[in-house]
């Protein structure tokens, strides 16, 4: 049947045979979609998997700091006119700190002594002063906090035979950072033996670095696996999440 133009019905849509027209896929559109499901997926997926590789690799990061504990003065003399001293070493040491932070327990400084005071007439030790100073740097020789000055006296006396030397620090032995973050104490003081003497004194010192996870009691720390399962589970419902997205997304670029 033929319609001539100006009857009843005259065009396809008014016989009710409209359809959308073919046009060939837009590249660029499909492009943008590809894209954007891309960053459902990043959004939804990626930190569970980050959770995954931190809780598989976390214990095998470490940041080093460096301590170096300087004395004042090094060679601390008796009182006048003796000849005897204390020398006080010059120490350096390091700290491979994790997310979870450390600890480092070592010498601050070593002593030993010099006299040539016979037991009768020993060299005196009255209140004679000392400090030891420490400095904590990156390993990019950064300071990361200003010099920490630890002070103390000596007394007592000392011979080439004989030394009883006894210590009292003058300043506060606990000092605390950021904080309470780090905390460094001085001492305990192990006194040293005569000059020559196998026997070398010490002031032993502590630092602690407190991480952002402190660990929990033994009882309630998971398994290495346990957490590992856990991530894998929060990659598991990202992934189920974005797929149920992109099914959705996809139905709606079909209807018609």
């Amino acid at each position: 049947m033929l319609f001539q133009p100006g009857s009843s019905i005259d065009t396809k849509e008014q016989a009710g045979l409209s359809y959308p027209p073919f046009r060939p896929q837009n590249e660029g559109s499909s492009k943008r979609r590809c894209s954007l499901r891309m960053k459902r997926f990043l959004t939804l997926v990626l930190p569970g998997l980050v959770g995954l590789l931190w809780s598989a690799g976390s214990s095998a990061r470490a940041e080093m700091i460096h301590f170096s504990w300087v004395p004042d003065p090094v060679m601390l003399r008796a009182d006048g006119p003796g000849s005897g001293a204390v020398i006080f070493s010059h120490v350096q040491a390091n700290l491979n700190l994790t997310p979870l932070g450390g600890t480092w327990t070592g010498i601050a400084t070593e002593l030993r002594t010099v006299s040539s005071a016979s037991a009768n007439h020993p060299d005196t030790f009255i209140n004679r002063p000392y400090s030891l100073t420490l400095t904590i740097t990156d390993n990019h020789h950064q300071s990361l906090l200003p010099p920490i000055a630890f002070t103390g006296v000596l007394n007592g006396t000392l011979s080439r035979d004989n030394a009883q030397l006894s210590n009292t620090f003058t300043s506060p032995q606990t000092r605390r950072f950021f904080d309470g973050i780090l905390t460094v104490t001085i001492g305990p003081y192990n006194p040293p033996g005569p000059p020559g003497h196998h026997r070398t004194g010490s002031i032993d010192a502590k630092v602690v670095v407190i991480g952002e996870q402190p660990p929990p009691p033994v009882s309630n720390v998971p398994e290495p696996s346990a957490l590992a399962l856990s991530s894998l589970g929060g990659v598991l419902l990202g992934w189920k999440a974005w797929r149920k997205r992109r099914h959705g997304s996809l139905f709606k670029e079909t209807v018609i």
